[in-house]
């Protein structure tokens, strides 16, 4: 019943809302601060909830709420002044709507050890009824006896809710004291000092958990955006379609949010998942049907993708409580909710005054900004690009050895200061070249500093799932091609003058906190091992264990003298060797001497010739078609659009290529040549394609695809080099394709410049993709066999000794 009254009054907001405005002279502005606080006074009073319910109970607390409702509502009639009202009914009335959801939301938890999130899921549905109910009850109401009855009946309402539930909690707390009890004894501790009265006030404590602190930062950034859906939603509605009812998106969203509820309490109960671990899924299909929120032209489609989004944000209203449960005692669990609260209420206004931004989406990419900054031809800008995804690729020589020497964490923080100083620059730098040089220069080589890091730290942490961790990590890139478009336009529509200014800090912060979250390999020498050769036959090993033994018995013949004074005679030559070992040691020739191992970089040589040209033309490319069909509006949020679904098919398709090498038995090398046949295919389509929407679709696949080049050339390495060489060898297989991709874009330029279309660029990249895939599959086969034959030679032998 509880939970009936509180959402279903939190789902009429936007209603209610048309009703103010015909009593008050509001804009759009007095509308979303009106909605804006009465959602974080709510969140707010979870704090104070939490706290109180230590002093005076659940019962009193739930009557306490009910209390304040009715105060702040039962004198509505009497506000006219617009201030009055939003502080009455949209702070005090909310927070006492607050203080009485999470009390009983705090009971149920505590009550409950075993089928915890099920109880909660259950008891939480009522709010989806509520909600479904309350917009036809206010809309009876208010046309039959007006909005100030209407207040009435409400105070009324809520006020017989707290007489009603307080026996009932009195009578439940009484029957089960060991699990319901005031935990709070702060008389006995004011004698200890104020400073311990202040720690225990305040929970201090809870501070020093590193996985709670963690999990605050993440729900703050999530708090950002979650609730902006229903912040905004008559807004939105409004003015795509201004004669919809809005009232069934509304009721069919709480009917939709109450059905998730119960099937996510379900789920976590029964599941062997992880609580956390669903609620990331939950929140990662909630953020993809965000963008579906932006980009849908009908009513019913939006009307869908809100209901879609209203199921899977159960997982926001049920799950935070039960993960600070998984990893937090009890004793700790209120103060720990509090603080949720406390920053959620936070960060939910910020937010939402950051997407009041966002609506728009139109402001043009760094690219663009540059091109009309420095009045450069589109020549300069494809140079510019090339440059960005090539010079990083030179990077991976230097890192793998620093990575020995300073270990991740040094080389990580090392790379975050290359990239984001030049950033701090930009706004003083004048002259393109400049530019050139150091954003396209210096800022990438930290690019790739960060690229190489990470990736080979997952690689080599771990053992098992490795397909699945780089799938997980990679999938990192395809978030922040989706968001980073948005945010940095968000950023140069407020502060054209100082945005990279801001960009570069934020960067730089963020990037140096992640450099101490990489673990550092148990044994820091292993590269440093002598290089060997990658195959030995077994009569080479026999022969060189005999030659050992004998070197053995001559050791321990001679005198520790004369051992010494040979030792220190041949120093010298051993000086006057150490440049050819050092020369020998950094640029690791040895590996130049496995014929699969040159194939597979003449391979990645050919492939990424052209591989990149989807990304550098994308842009110059729909404009094209849609300038074709004399489309011009909104051309750079299409193309931002298109960017932002290449993005989400990249992640896509790296979490795929992730799973399918971990749980299945395909080559890499089958699987990577056939995924550039696909992308060879698609690149033809390309080519001739003049459909906006055909062509969001196939450059998304293509996305989906290119992943692959992200996961499975490790796992290819994997079966021609040692372990111990695999860094080295992916760094050198990255260096070529830097190389090639630098090549491939002159040449690309100078065919679009010869032949004056995109479709010409396409069809050369598709036909090379073509060739190299079958170079990599018959590559396979000849690894495979060469497997094989060693396999069974191995066997023989073993089978006559």
């Amino acid at each position: 019943m509880v939970f009936f009254i509180t959402e279903g009054f939190a789902y009429t907001l936007p209603i209610l809302l048309v009703y103010f405005r015909k009593k008050f002279v509001l804009n759009n502005t007095d509308v979303s601060n009106y909605v804006l606080l009465a959602y974080s006074s709510f969140r707010i009073s979870g704090a104070l909830a939490a706290t109180i319910n230590n002093y005076i109970g659940y019962p009193k607390s739930i009557f306490l709420g009910s209390v304040i409702i009715t105060i702040s509502n039962v004198f509505y009639h009497l506000h006219s002044n617009w201030k009055v009202c939003l502080l009455m009914n949209s702070f005090f009335s909310n927070i006492g709507m607050g203080i009485l959801y999470y009390s009983v939301f705090l009971f149920t938890l505590d009550y409950y050890d075993i089928h915890t999130t099920k109880a909660i899921g259950l008891a939480s549905s009522g709010s989806a009824f509520g909600g479904m109910a309350f917009p036809y009850i206010i809309q009876y109401l208010v046309d039959h006896t007006g909005i100030d009855y209407y207040m009435y009946f409400l105070s009324m309402g809520m006020g017989l809710i707290g007489l009603i539930h307080l026996p009932i909690y009195i009578i439940v707390v009484k029957q089960n004291p060991q699990k319901l009890t005031v935990t709070a004894n702060v008389r006995n501790i004011t004698k200890d000092g104020i400073l311990k009265n202040i720690t225990y006030y305040l929970g201090i404590d809870i501070l020093k958990d590193k996985k709670f602190i963690s999990f605050m930062f993440i729900m703050c950034l999530l708090t950002i955006s979650v609730y902006n859906p229903f912040v905004f939603i008559i807004q939105h509605v409004s003015r795509k379609f201004k004669d919809a009812k809005k009232i069934n998106i509304t009721i069919l969203m709480s009917l939709s949010r109450g059905i998730g509820q119960i099937f996510l309490g379900v789920l976590c109960d029964q599941s062997k998942f992880s609580n956390i671990l669903i609620f990331s899924i939950y929140t990662f299909i909630s953020g993809i049907i965000f963008y579906f929120l932006i980009f849908t032209t009908t009513f019913n489609l939006l009307m869908f993708v809100y209901i879609s989004y209203s199921f899977f944000h159960a997982g926001v209203i049920i799950l935070p409580s039960v993960c600070l449960k998984n990893f937090l005692s009890l004793s700790k669990l209120k103060v720990g909710f509090a603080y949720y609260s406390i920053l959620t209420a936070i960060f939910l206004p910020i937010g939402s005054q950051i997407n009041v931004d966002s609506w728009t989406y139109t402001s043009p990419l760094i690219f663009d900004l540059i091109q009309k900054k420095h009045n450069n031809d589109s020549s300069s800008i494809n140079l510019f690009v090339t440059l960005i995804f090539s010079i990083p690729c030179f990077t991976g020589l230097i890192v793998c050895h620093l990575i020995v020497k300073i270990g991740y964490t040094r080389c990580g923080i090392l790379g975050t200061l290359i990239f984001t100083i030049p950033l701090l620059f930009y706004h003083q730098i004048v002259s393109w070249s400049i530019v050139l040089v150091v954003i396209s220069g210096i800022s990438s080589v930290g690019l790739g500093f960060f690229y190489f890091v990470p990736y080979l730290n997952v690689m080599h942490f771990f053992n098992r799932h490795r397909g699945v961790a780089l799938g997980f990590t990679t999938l990192g890139s395809a978030m922040g091609g989706a968001i980073f478009p948005y945010f940095f336009n968000i950023l140069h529509l407020n502060y054209p003058n100082s945005y990279m200014y801001i960009l570069g800090t934020f960067i730089l912060i963020l990037l140096f906190i992640c450099s101490f979250v990489f673990k550092e390999p148990e044994n820091h020498d292993i590269e440093k091992i002598e290089p060997v050769e990658l195959t030995k036959s077994l009569e080479n090993n026999q022969q060189k264990n005999c030659k050992s033994m004998e070197n053995l018995i001559k050791f321990s013949s001679e005198s520790v003298h004369n051992k010494i004074k040979n030792n220190l005679n041949t120093i010298p030559k051993k000086v006057r060797k150490n440049w050819k070992h050092i020369c020998i040691n950094i640029l690791h020739v040895h590996l130049f001497e496995n014929v699969n191992f040159d194939i597979f970089l003449t391979f990645t040589f050919i492939a990424c010739l052209f591989l990149t040209n989807c990304f550098v033309y994308i842009g110059q490319h729909v404009e094209s078609v849609l300038n074709k069909h004399e489309v011009t509006s909104e051309t750079e949020w299409k193309v931002s659009f298109v960017l932002t679904v290449m993005s989400t098919g990249r992640g896509f398709g790296q979490l795929t290529m992730g799973v399918l090498m971990d749980h299945s038995n395909y080559s890499p090398f089958n699987l990577l040549g056939s995924c550039f046949v696909m992308i060879s295919l698609i690149q033809y389509l390309i080519a001739f394609m003049e459909n906006y929407i055909l062509l969001l679709i196939l450059y998304g696949a293509f996305s989906a695809f290119f992943s692959s080049i992200d996961i499975l050339p490790v796992f290819c390495l994997n079966k021609m080099v040692a372990e111990k060489h695999i860094n080295v060898s992916f760094s050198f297989m990255i260096l070529s394709a830097g190389i090639s991709t630098i090549i491939g874009g002159q040449i690309s330029y100078v065919i679009y410049k010869k032949y004056q279309q995109y479709m010409m660029i396409y069809v050369v990249s598709a036909t090379i993709s073509l060739i190299s895939s079958f170079m990599l599959i018959i590559l396979g086969y000849k690894v495979k066999n060469e497997a094989n034959y060693v396999k069974s030679k191995n066997e023989n032998e073993i089978n006559v000794l």
